[in-house]
């Protein structure tokens, strides 16, 4: 492959480049002004998708330059600017429009590359990648604007320093790829460095830049804000009151890959609330993304397999305290919270459950990790939760290891093994939910009634990622008094087996772009191999032109419950498209038999869930979505969401407007949202509201204003 690029012209290419340093910033308006004259230039991308290594069809620039604070990168695309995709949609949601993408690596360890992408209009999606998964959960604090002119469309971007993390030296080479997608007739990828058309090797195949970190990056930035509402909810009266909230975050960044963040009466409640999930037919909690910023700092080097530790639970916390480094070979994190309103999850089997108490907990975490070679690596973790309050205290504590061990880049084994000791506080009057079972592994109560019992979880697994081919095989063992407070661990007293292979071809013709054909199965048994459940799903993909993309699949389960044998099949198709880059559409469909999950008279009923969404953009800085979830269980419940969005934005500043109907609790709710930002700081204006269905006042409405000053002091 390399031979033919050579024979292409791009034997002339480099993809190791010296960045220079800009002695002024560029501005992020999405214009290209002087200062990106001495900038370094890349003019020459490869297609790899759908034909792998030709000369794209259009051009493409990219600009680089940094300064003390951090990296400046511009793309230069030009285009019929009539057939360009675009939405002003929010962040993580423009994955059909026209966009440019970088990824970058900066301790050339292929554990995970920092994932940057922006649209024509500015529209940002940022996360983190892993060899076999990319997640959107983690926000980072950059700048990206985009402009449209006659010929072309202008992305600037800024990434800080402050942001990512990265090696504790004056000389910085991070290994790099920049992405341009054109979603045309058939889905367009341009890449830097040479890629296959599967990229089943993206970590890899990586150019780098170099440049050298002209002073320490010390600085203590300080995030004070003032927060003032008015709350209004009626239920057997009429109550309201007015609150006044002040507090404070700090992150001290000792050094590129050094910080400490602290808090004092956080306001990390979000912003944008999570959107409703229908529930009613479930045996198991249900967890949430993280999105708060404190949080996600450093978050990799906290994250361990089974979920171990859940940042969500740190619901209500008066006072937090950070710190995380990270090093070529070394890496280590603490985290202490002290948390108000404890929550825990409450693993019994195949069943679990959010339980809430007004107690306070301290929760401490300390993590070490210890990488070698080119990608292998070993964790540790030691978990602590102490609970003040009940007729008796309460804690436990966990520990343990995890580890990957790459051998090469298409072979990889990795594992965990964890210990839980736990000691139950003493407060019977928390509730229980009642379809949990009373007790567990024989011996002991469901209750908080102050035993102590331990527990082992363990996982492990082996991945081959071969070209175009992919096959996983995982396990994991979980005793029935394996527990982690600190976490999220919706069941155990199960043994686990998974398989799941595919194998993708990209035949660009027929207008079929790309087809995957793939198997997932798994078998679920009791920790002493009674058997719970099984399945086997086989499933079909393919692209499309006009951006569509299609899948079906087949899913065959076994499964028992309350001593009775069922089987479900299922049916599934999923559709994504965007139309003439006005009208993106999403779909889902699930259809087949499902159990209804009641401990007195448990059946086999028909099932159908569907989901659709919709977003348009009509003119530049306006966007609107909508989207309609629904579930049918037989004849004993029909229920459905209904959540709808708009978005206007200009520069720094938005208006936000989401409202949807949950049709579980038969409620409207709305939640507008005016946020004002500079470099000094912000100002966010905004409520939210409750309406039932069959009333004409609010049941609850609060009114907030909330100004944010970012204070820097820079050593």
């Amino acid at each position: 492959m390399m031979i033919f690029f050579l024979f292409l012209g791009f034997s002339d290419v480099s993809y190791s480049l010296e960045i220079p340093f800009f002695q002024s910033s560029p501005i992020i308006d999405g214009e290209i002004e002087n200062v990106w004259e001495n900038a370094t230039r890349i003019d020459k991308l490869i297609e790899v998708l759908p034909k792998e290594g030709e000369i794209p069809p259009v051009k493409t620039e990219i600009l680089l330059g940094y300064d003390l604070n951090a990296i400046y990168i511009a793309f230069i695309c030009f285009d019929d600017i009539s057939s360009i995709i675009a939405h002003n949609v929010k962040k993580d949601a423009c994955f059909s429009d026209d966009r440019v993408a970088i990824d970058i690596d900066t301790y050339r360890k292929r554990e995970f590359a920092y994932t940057f992408q922006v649209n024509p209009l500015g529209s940002q999606i940022d996360g983190k990648s892993y060899q076999s998964i990319s997640e959107q959960n983690s926000d980072f604090i950059w700048e990206a604007k985009g402009k449209i002119y006659d010929d072309r469309w202008v992305v600037e971007i800024k990434i800080p320093f402050s942001s990512i993390e990265f090696p504790k030296c004056e000389e910085q080479v991070w290994r790099i790829q920049f992405y341009r997608v054109r979603p045309r007739v058939n889905n367009e990828i341009y890449c830097w460095y040479p890629t296959g058309s599967d990229f089943s090797h993206f970590l890899d195949d990586m150019g780098e830049i170099r440049f050298k970190i002209k002073k320490p990056l010390f600085s203590f930035n300080l995030y004070p804000y003032l927060l003032s509402s008015y709350t209004s909810f009626s239920q057997t009266k009429d109550t309201s009151y007015t609150n006044y909230r002040a507090g404070i975050t700090g992150d001290i960044i000792l050094s590129s890959n050094s910080h400490i963040l602290f808090s004092f009466i956080p306001d990390h409640k979000e912003i944008e609330s999570d959107y409703p999930v229908i529930s009613v037919n479930t045996k198991t909690a249900i967890g949430y993304p993280e999105k708060r910023p404190f949080f996600q700092k450093g978050e990799d080097l906290f994250n361990f397999p089974m979920y171990l530790f859940y940042s969500r639970i740190i619901n209500d916390p008066y006072l937090t305290l950070k710190f995380f480094s990270k090093g070529e070979r070394f890496d280590m994190g603490f985290l202490s919270a002290y948390n108000r309103n404890s929550m825990w999850i409450i693993p019994v089997g195949e069943y679990s459950s959010y339980a809430y108490s007004s107690l306070n907990s301290l929760i401490n975490i300390f993590t070490t990790g210890f990488k070698w070679g080119e990608g292998s690596y070993i964790k540790c973790l030691l978990s602590h939760r102490g609970i003040d309050g009940g007729i008796e205290d309460g804690s436990q504590i966990l520990y343990g290891i995890n580890g990957d061990l790459y051998i090469t880049k298409d072979i990889d084994f990795y594992g965990s093994l964890f210990n839980s000791r736990t000691k139950e506080i003493i407060d019977t009057s928390l509730i229980i939910p009642s379809y949990l079972p009373d007790s567990f592994d024989g011996k002991y109560t469901t209750e908080f009634d102050g035993e102590s019992f331990s527990g082992i979880g363990f996982n492990g697994g082996i991945t081959f990622n071969l070209h175009r081919f992919y096959t996983d095989f995982y396990t994991e063992q979980l005793s029935p008094t394996f527990r982690c407070d600190n976490g999220f661990l919706s069941e155990n007293n199960e043994r686990r087996y998974y398989l799941k292979s595919y194998i993708s071809f990209y035949p660009n013709k027929g207008g079929i772009n790309n087809i995957r054909i793939g198997i997932d199965c798994g078998l679920i048994n009791t920790y002493n191999n009674e058997f719970l459940y099984n399945y086997i799903t086989p499933y079909f993909s393919f692209t499309l032109p006009l951006q569509t993309e299609f899948q079906i699949s087949y899913k065959s389960v076994k499964e028992v419950f309350q001593d009775e044998t069922f089987n479900k099949p299922f049916i599934s198709t999923s559709i994504n498209s965007s139309i003439m880059g006005l009208i993106g559409i999403n779909g889902n469909f699930i259809f087949g038999k499902q159990i209804y999950y009641s401990l007195e008279n448990p059946d086999l009923e028909r099932y159908l869930y569907k989901s659709i969404g919709i977003t348009l953009t009509p003119i530049k800085y306006f966007g609107v979505g909508i989207s309609y979830t629904g579930e049918r269980l037989g004849e004993i419940y029909d229920l459905y969401t209904l959540i709808t969005s708009a978005r206007i934005s200009y520069k720094t500043n938005y208006f936000r407007w989401v409202g949807y109907y949950n049709g579980q609790d038969k409620s409207y709710y709305f939640f507008p949202l005016f946020s004002f930002f500079n470099k000094y700081g912000e100002l966010y204006i905004g409520g939210s509201s409750i309406l039932p269905e069959k009333s004409r006042k609010f049941s609850f409405y609060q009114m907030f204003v909330k100004f944010s000053l970012e204070i820097n002091l820079r050593g």
